[in-house]
């Protein structure tokens, strides 16, 4: 995407009703999809492939491979906010006029960066679709290790995670209502503080493992109230 905005701005060429298709070199994306990428452009400003919805199903996807981006697509969601099945699919369709006012699009290469990408697009409330694409693999080997990918990449959603809701609900970026702000830090905190001293409790006080579900209980209220604050915003565009 670096490269497509450096030779739209130095071309000054007209933007209007053009898009970006990302398509890897690899074969194992079907061109046939890409006027499914380009079909939800007239809604949403960004579209993205999902393997996983597609009706032939993932097909010869190496099962670490599957095991690894169920789990990536789970903690991506959780990050970013938005429900994402399949965010390492690389299959991506973007209107010209919306990468050219993002200004993080450049900030991140290389591994994960589909990820950085969903991350911003949560964090901006930019609306998003997936579509069904075809898994297309025959005998390749991917340069990806998942148990050495896997952790670099949690690592980043995580700092996604808290750099969202610090500058959600700490600093109140983007008008949230101040009932959800502080609904959100004190159950957000509460369950930090529970879960790095739960450990220690439990070996003290092995009772203490009841407080597992508290644990749990928290985590899901701050899940749903920060789903509701997602809501609220992509309706307000």
């Amino acid at each position: 995407y670096a490269e497509v905005i450096s030779q739209l701005e130095s071309d000054n060429v007209s933007t209007h009703d053009w898009a970006v298709v990302v398509m890897a070199g690899d074969g194992q994306m079907d061109p046939k999809d890409i006027d499914n990428l380009l079909t939800p452009l007239t809604r949403v400003p960004f579209v993205k492939g999902d393997r996983f919805s597609h009706h032939e199903g993932l097909g010869r996807m190496p099962k670490n491979r599957r095991l690894g981006s169920w789990v990536l697509g789970k903690l991506t969601s959780l990050a970013s906010g938005r429900e994402v099945n399949d965010p390492q699919c690389g299959f991506t369709a973007v209107t010209v006029d919306a990468l050219l006012q993002w200004d993080w699009v450049s900030e991140w290469q290389g591994y994960g960066y589909p990820n950085w990408w969903l991350l911003n697009i949560g964090s901006d409330s930019i609306p998003f679709e997936s579509v069904p694409v075809k898994s297309v693999y025959r005998d390749e080997k991917s340069g990806i290790k998942v148990f050495k990918f896997l952790p670099r990449i949690s690592l980043l959603l995580l700092t996604g995670l808290w750099r969202r809701g610090w500058n959600w609900y700490v600093r109140g970026e983007g008008k949230t209502p101040i009932i959800s702000r502080l609904a959100v830090t004190s159950t957000w905190f509460s369950s930090l503080l529970l879960l790095t001293t739960l450990p220690m409790l439990v070996l003290l006080e092995p009772p203490s493992l009841a407080l597992i579900p508290a644990l749990f209980g928290l985590l899901a209220v701050t899940w749903k109230l920060d789903q509701n604050e997602v809501h609220r915003r992509l309706n307000r565009i």
